[in-house]
C-alpha cells in the first residue's frame, strides 16, 4: 500500500530518510516539543498562582467571619433583649 503524496507518514519517511536516524525526526520536531513545554510550564504555574489565590481567599474569608462575630458577639452582650428580638424575627 502506498502513502499518498503530502501525507504525515510520508513527511515523516522523508525526515527519516534525509538523516537515518530517529534523532534526525525527533530535531525536526523540536519547536512543537519546545511548544508543549512551554504549555506544561505555563499550566503549572497557573495552578500554583490558583492555589495560592485559593488560599489567600479562605484566610481572607476567616478574617472578615472573626471581624463579624466580634460585630455579633458586642451587640449580643451590650444589647441582649433587642439582639435576641431581633434574631426572633423583630425589626422587619
Amino acid at each position: 500500500m502506498m502513502a499518498a503524496s503530502g501525507s504525515p507518514f510520508e513527511g515523516a519517511w522523508e525526515v527519516l530518510k534525509m538523516g537515518g536516524n530517529m534523532q534526525t525526526a525527533m530535531m525536526h520536531d523540536l519547536p512543537a516539543y519546545m511548544e508543549e513545554a512551554l504549555n506544561q510550564k505555563k499550566k503549572n504555574r497557573n495552578d500554583e498562582r490558583k492555589k495560592k489565590s485559593k488560599a489567600s481567599k479562605l484566610r481572607e474569608m476567616i478574617m472578615d467571619h472573626e471581624e463579624d462575630a466580634d460585630v455579633m458577639r458586642y451587640y449580643k452582650e451590650n444589647h441582649p433583649e433587642w439582639f435576641h428580638s431581633f434574631m426572633s424575627g423583630g425589626g422587619e
